[in-house]
């Protein structure tokens, strides 16, 4: 049995994505905003770290974001900043 390319279309190894979610606290004492931080995970070697944190897209607390607010680079990979609001910070 064969099937139409489109049925078996998925995602290529080498899509980057986000993982690793975690609540890093909030931006300052009385800012009413809270820093949530991301892995880039799967990014190719020789890739700009920069552009792709920047366009991958993730979903989180119903909410869709094109790419990560702010980004770095550590010893432990790339990371993606969000702000949001938390009326407990």
């Amino acid at each position: 049995m064969s099937f139409p390319p489109s049925i078996l279309t998925v995602m290529p190894d080498c899509v980057t994505s986000w993982t690793d979610y975690k609540i890093k606290g909030c931006t300052s004492v009385g800012s009413g905003r809270r820093y949530i931080e991301h892995r880039l995970d799967n990014l190719q070697p020789g890739s700009n770290w920069r552009e792709f944190s920047a366009t991958t897209p993730v979903r989180f607390h119903g909410m869709q974001f094109s790419g990560a607010e702010e980004s770095f680079q550590s010893t432990w990979g790339v990371y993606g900043l969000w702000e949001l609001d938390d009326d407990k910070c």
